[in-house]
């Protein structure tokens, strides 16, 4: 074998180079995520807002990453309607506007530049509500718990009558019952099996009532509170028995029903609030007083942990009473002179 030797050139020898070091790797901006948005609120229900009402609604941005939320809402006519939007901190925004002409507006929530889910809402505003046959008050109109009743109250509004109906939507469908108690009022109560938030829609004569619908946010269930332990007794709550300015006390025993918050919802026949006392006996007993100033119906709604008690609501009827110092007597037979022998008087 023959080996031809190879003259190999290498090049002049290099000075090191200096390696940079190496850059830090950009901070990742959070993922914009629109789905995890979602708006709820009575001014995104497709009916029931009226014209001269503040139309409100909510949108919780709270893990959809970073954002711009946008709202851009639209009236009738095609142009933009002013709304405001405050953001209340947790990534929650409370948003409201206020419509003046009746029709369709449109709705469309953004959220780093793209719609969030259901938007564009629409929304058919309608004429104002005029002269009201009924109105509903109570906790059921505004929260509850999953599996337990939420209630509330339903009265006539003056003599004329109209056809009730209840609608409810929201996260489950829930079973509705309405009790009529036969003195212009009935009790309404409604099974939601779902947390979240329900639009409760009280119709008169195929329409919504004033304030209607009235969004319920709905808790879940709780396995530590027991309302239906919470007894409510005392003259303050009897049909009968209590009369005008003078104080009307009640009991309400609380032991063994868990540890919640007492809430106390009152009304007279027109409508005006009942301010009640509320003594707290520091063992989950609570004396309640009131006093009444018109001899008319009281009605007097208790909860437990958002949760209707037994017997609740307590309709009173507020009497009159006696005013002896408003008395007169008069007449011969009680004048100073006195009265003659065998004289009528």
């Amino acid at each position: 074998v023959q080996i031809i030797p190879q003259s190999i050139c290498t090049p002049p020898t290099e000075k090191p180079k200096k390696i940079p070091p190496p850059t830090p790797p950009k901070p990742r901006r959070p993922t914009c995520n629109p789905n995890a948005c979602r708006a709820t609120g009575r001014g995104l229900q497709p009916k029931g807002i009226r014209v001269k009402e503040v139309a409100d609604f909510k949108v919780f941005t709270k893990g959809a990453g970073s954002g711009e939320l946008k709202v851009l809402i639209k009236g009738p006519k095609g142009g933009e309607e002013p709304v405001k939007v405050r953001e209340v901190g947790d990534g929650v925004f409370e948003c409201d506007y206020y419509p003046v002409v009746p029709g369709k507006y449109t709705v469309t929530i953004t959220w780093g530049g793209y719609a969030i889910p259901r938007s564009p809402f629409e929304v058919l505003v309608s004429e104002d509500a005029g002269a009201q046959k009924v109105r509903a008050w109570g906790p059921g109109l505004e929260t509850g718990v999953v599996g337990k009743s939420a209630d509330f109250v339903v009265e006539a509004i003056g003599t004329e009558v109209g056809t009730l109906g209840f609608s409810i939507e929201g996260p489950s469908q829930a079973k509705i019952e309405c009790d009529d108690k036969g003195d212009g009022s009935c009790d309404v109560r409604y099974w939601p099996t779902e947390p979240g938030d329900y639009a409760v829609h009280v119709i008169c004569d195929d329409e919504d009532i004033k304030d209607s619908p009235f969004m319920a946010h709905i808790l879940p269930a709780a396995n530590d509170i027991f309302p239906e332990k919470v007894k409510a007794f005392g003259p303050g709550l009897e049909p009968t028995g209590c009369i005008v300015n003078k104080p009307a006390e009640f009991t309400i025993d609380a032991r063994g029903a868990g540890k919640a918050e007492l809430r106390i919802y009152a009304q007279d026949a027109e409508g005006l609030p009942i301010d009640i006392q509320i003594t707290d006996n520091g063992d989950n007993t609570f004396l309640c007083v009131y006093v009444p100033t018109k001899p008319i119906k009281h009605t007097i709604i208790i909860t437990w942990g958002e949760v209707n008690i037994p017997n609740s609501p307590f309709r009173v009827n507020i009497g009159e009473g006696s005013h002896p110092e408003n008395v007169k007597v008069y007449g011969p037979g009680v004048e100073k002179t006195g009265l003659k022998a065998n004289e009528p008087t």
